[in-house]
């Protein structure tokens, strides 16, 4: 389970049978929406203030930021 939690700037990995914190994973300014990739490999969080969505690579944990207005534009 994947929570966001925008005052840490993180998304925190919750267990789905306890409800307790697994990891943290840093993704920058102000995360709100998440979003799963239909193979469960990369998740797409919107990050309110910057105007991006950060990628996080789920195997791996990498993380790519794609500027809104480079994407956009």
């Amino acid at each position: 389970v994947y929570l966001a939690d925008p005052f840490g700037n993180r998304v925190v990995v919750l267990s789905a049978e306890t409800w307790l914190p697994l990891e943290t994973i840093r993704v920058g300014s102000t995360p709100r929406g998440l979003a799963l990739a239909s193979d469960g490999g990369e998740l797409y969080v919107a990050l309110a203030q910057g105007g991006a969505v950060a990628i996080v690579n789920l195997v791996d944990r990498s993380l790519r930021r794609v500027e809104l207005e480079r994407a956009l534009g």
